[in-house]
């Protein structure tokens, strides 16, 4: 599409857009508009590109149809079409791109038969009130926001300033993190123990990510996993992760010998797909770190799709094979049914935290938690894996777990995850003593 922009900057507006510009109302503000077919490249290959063509064609002779008088349509090719605009402001665009959307949702009559094909519009409406010299740069944000429409699966999307700060910020951010996954700094991890909730020992620890931005001060593991995954760092940001908890995971083994404890480190859905040489990367670390397989696990979020996937049950069953543990993280969230566990090749599953001790818990009543946590915990019996409640905060919610069989826990309430060096008294004492009364323990 930048190049069909690009070629549009060059080209002047027709007679009749320009006599319009001079025309907007008060109420009213220059604007394009960008529409463009999705998946045009499918008909071309199920087809032939005659069909495409006419399915292109008949797209813009709608839009011709569509438009008024006064509006100025371009061919941008490819399927693709803009629209320079008079008089659009948010509420007139909202109701003409809605009128078009239903004009291009019916089915194109080819001489192959009836194609049907999706639309995104992307709109832009010029709130400076700029004439002319504004075209191009309206162009380039409807052509921005047909790209926010397409991502969210939208029909209509409409530019929006705060939005673009955002994209523009993010574009920051995705170059920050390759900077320092190249370098190595700004990046870190901190640890959070998952302990027996009958006797507080340390049966694992789960790494987490952190970035130290210099100017938004820390990142979180949700935006940092984010990021890499819509920028294609998410392979690269996996393995450095494994990296340094295997790592850390061998320095800890020479500091506090005879210790038994998993390293958990999150591996994205995404970096399971993308990633085929996953298992022997893993292999390798385990061989130079001079670790157990048993000593790591890899935890993945509830994602059906994804654990559907050949190349994924592959990735989990070959690194199985080294001993690593696989673990399922925030069961519950997703639509799955527990009753698919012994689909998968899981050691261990751990429930959100949600269904324990986070928002709209407690309006729930705690009949739902003990209904989740005993049908797990019965599944996980039968097909041999632990069960592990995560977003513990208080010492009810222990009684509780404990109560209906659950028997290992995580959460602030027990620990919050803290860098290598304070969790280090924890592992020397080989786990907590666990909270029986009064507030949330400080940190160690």
């Amino acid at each position: 599409m930048q190049r069909s922009l690009l070629v549009t900057r060059e080209r002047p507006l027709s007679a009749p857009a320009r006599s319009a510009g001079a025309a907007v109302s008060p109420d009213g503000c220059f604007g394009a508009i960008v529409v463009a077919v999705h998946r045009l490249d499918t008909v071309a290959l199920a087809l032939g590109e005659s069909a495409a063509r006419e399915v292109a064609q008949e797209f813009g002779r709608r839009i011709r149809n569509w438009a008024s008088e006064d509006d100025d349509v371009r061919d941008l090719g490819d399927g693709r079409f803009a629209v320079i605009v008079a008089a659009l402001d948010r509420v007139v665009a909202t109701a003409r791109c809605a009128v078009l959307a239903d004009l291009l949702a019916t089915a194109v009559e080819t001489t192959r038969g009836p194609v049907v094909r999706a639309a995104a519009i992307g709109v832009a409406c010029d709130e400076e009130r700029v004439t002319e010299p504004g075209v191009p740069e309206l162009l380039m944000r409807a052509d921005q926001a047909l790209g926010w429409a397409a991502a969210g699966n939208e029909v209509v999307r409409i530019w929006d300033r705060e939005d673009a700060e955002r994209e523009r910020l993010a574009a920051g951010l995705e170059l920050r993190l390759q900077e320092a996954l190249r370098t190595g700094s700004e990046l870190f991890l901190h640890y959070q123990p998952e302990v027996g909730l009958r006797d507080g020992r340390l049966v694992a620890v789960e790494a987490l990510v952190r970035w130290r931005h210099p100017e938004l001060g820390m990142v979180g593991a949700d935006m940092i996993v984010s990021i890499a995954e819509a920028s294609g760092l998410i392979v690269a940001l996996g393995r450095w992760a494994l990296e340094q908890a295997c790592a850390q995971r061998a320095r800890w083994a020479a500091r506090f010998p005879g210790t038994d404890f998993v390293v958990h480190v999150n591996v994205s859905p995404t970096q399971l797909q993308r990633d085929p040489g996953l298992p022997r990367y893993v292999g390798a670390l385990l061989a130079r770190h001079q670790l157990r397989g048993c000593q790591l696990g890899v935890e993945l979020t509830e994602e059906v799709r994804t654990l559907d996937s050949p190349r994924a049950i592959a990735s989990l069953a070959a690194l199985r094979r080294l001993g690593v543990q696989i673990v399922i993280d925030d069961f519950g969230v997703a639509h799955s049914s527990p009753a698919r566990l012994d689909d998968f090749p899981f050691d261990t599953v751990k429930i959100d935290g949600r269904f324990i001790h986070g928002p709209g818990a407690r309006a729930r009543t705690s009949e739902t938690t003990r209904y989740v946590v005993s049908t797990l915990v019965h599944l996980a019996e039968r097909v041999g894996m632990v069960v592990v409640a995560e977003g513990i905060e208080t010492p009810g919610d222990i009684a509780e777990l404990v109560a209906l069989g659950c028997h290992r826990g995580q959460g602030n309430g027990l620990l919050a995850a803290v860098d290598a060096q304070r969790l280090e008294p924890v592992i020397a004492a080989g786990g907590i003593d666990l909270p029986t009364a009064g507030p949330r323990r400080a940190a160690v």
